[in-house]
């Protein structure tokens, strides 16, 4: 028997019960739920003989639950219903057998500036944090002086100074005009939302962080 004849037969059946149990009328309220269900049913049906077709291990699971019988009291105090057919799936294994992702990641997303600024911003964000807090709690503990620091820091090469600089003053460039950028974003403004505006204000962004970035850091 083909899974639409299956599902057609479902209905029927539920159709006969919808009908019982209103004493031979059959109302829409009673008849809707038979009827989606014999469709999902009819599709999942479907589903599972084109997965057993190519070989794949189904993932659909039949039975009949008792919990959603639906149930009328009459005046003699007789129960009618039918217990309908569910359909229970496991989500995972559905997922393996068709091999998807479980959980969306990062790198099955084709790289875009927007979501990349969006990243660094909530990066450079917390190296500021850790920097200003660590900085902080490391300035009260320590029992060097300022003097002291500063006569050992100058002792460093060149370069490895300007690196360390840069590593702050690229973030807090970066942090606080984007920051202005998503401020911008508030006005609402029609250049500011459209996909031409999002764009040139990211690259100057980056142009003017950078630049004032290593400015600081000379």
């Amino acid at each position: 028997m083909s899974a639409a004849r299956r599902g057609v037969g479902l209905f029927s059946l539920s159709f006969r019960g919808a009908t019982a149990a209103t004493g031979g009328f059959a109302s829409p309220a009673a008849v809707s739920m038979p009827l989606v269900s014999s469709r999902a049913m009819a599709f999942s049906l479907r589903l599972h003989s084109r997965l057993e077709a190519h070989g794949i291990s189904s993932p659909l699971y039949l039975k009949t639950s008792h919990s959603s019988q639906s149930s009328a009291k009459t005046n003699d105090s007789t129960t009618v219903g039918t217990s309908l057919p569910t359909l229970e799936i496991d989500a995972f294994k559905r997922s393996a057998a068709l091999k998807r992702p479980t959980s969306p990641h990062l790198f099955i997303y084709q790289p875009q500036l927007t979501w990349g600024l969006s990243f660094f911003h909530r990066v450079s964000g917390g190296i500021l944090g850790v920097a200003l807090y660590g900085g902080a709690i490391w300035y009260v503990l320590s029992p060097f002086t300022s003097a002291a620091v500063a006569t050992y820091v100058a002792g460093f090469p060149w370069i490895v100074k300007f690196v360390a600089k840069l590593g702050l003053t690229l973030p807090l460039a970066y942090h606080t005009f984007n920051g202005l950028r998503h401020l911008f974003w508030d006005t609402a403004t029609k250049y500011g939302l459209s996909l031409t505006g999002v764009y040139q204000t990211g690259y100057a962004v980056i142009a003017v962080s950078a630049a004032v970035g290593v400015w600081f850091a000379l």
